[in-house]
């Protein structure tokens, strides 16, 4: 429901985010454990999002709603690849994260279909920021676990 001029500042605003979510990830990853944080800033991604689809908001709430997803989205999804890193065992390790990265753009190239048949449907913004949130939550269930399995087999070894 934004203008076009105050739509393209929220998407510039929500980058603004992801760049400060990227920094914070950079100085929080060395003082709390990623599989911890990671999990927990993708939920509140989430959150962020279902706020953001389904509230009326003015416009100066939208933009630092836009910001926040921004920080935390992206915060959290730049602390997937040090857990990834230290996930596979250095064999194949290349090769597991370049899979991974592929599997990724997989997403990157469904997300914008499945959204566009989603407004083409005129399906309400709850719904669809809520299937936006499907694949967060997913992410952070995998790094959640993919951190346990991980930490428990450096335990035994």
């Amino acid at each position: 429901g934004l203008s076009e001029t105050n739509a393209s500042y929220a998407g510039s605003i929500y980058n603004l985010g992801a760049f400060a979510g990227t920094v914070m990830m950079s100085i929080l990853a060395v003082r709390l454990p990623l599989g911890k944080l990671v999990p927990a800033m993708l939920a509140m991604a989430a959150a962020a999002m279902m706020w953001f689809g389904s509230v009326s908001m003015g416009v100066a709430a939208t933009m630092a709603c836009a910001f926040l997803i921004g920080v935390l989205l992206q915060g959290g999804y730049n602390g997937v690849w040090p857990l990834a890193a230290g996930s596979y065992p250095s064999a194949v390790r290349a090769t597991g994260i370049g899979w991974a990265i592929g599997i990724g753009r997989s997403g990157a190239i469904v997300g914008p279909w499945i959204g566009g048949q989603l407004m083409a449907a005129k399906v309400s913004l709850p719904v669809l920021f809520g299937t936006y949130c499907i694949p967060l939550l997913a992410c952070a269930a995998c790094v959640f676990t993919v951190q346990r399995v991980t930490a428990n087999r450096i335990d035994r070894n």
